[in-house]
């Protein structure tokens, strides 16, 4: 298991990017859990499990719907979330709050 905390924090672009490839060749054959805040990396997990003050609000998919709303909810952000091939990706909703 490979347990990863921030991974690409004080990366430029496009090292994030680079580095959420490596991880998802490394979970081919093994675990690897990560803390991410960026929901444009968090989206391109296989599961995702939102959190608030250490307890799971929700968990599923990177497509649930459920999922998308709670990233809302905890980020108190209004963003869309649209598809993109077969992962999801985030654009900030400017016309609500």
């Amino acid at each position: 298991m490979l347990l990863r905390n921030e991974p690409a924090t004080h990366l430029e672009p496009p090292h994030p990017v680079v580095l959420v490839r490596l991880l998802q060749r490394r979970a081919r054959d093994h675990t690897v859990a990560s803390v991410l805040h960026d929901l444009r990396l968090a989206l391109q997990a296989d599961r995702i499990t939102v959190m608030i003050a250490g307890r799971v609000f929700a968990a599923g998919k990177h497509d649930d719907p459920a999922v998308h709303a709670a990233l809302m909810a905890v980020f108190d952000q209004a963003i869309c979330i649209q598809r993109l091939g077969d992962k999801s990706i985030v654009v900030p909703n400017l016309a609500e709050g």
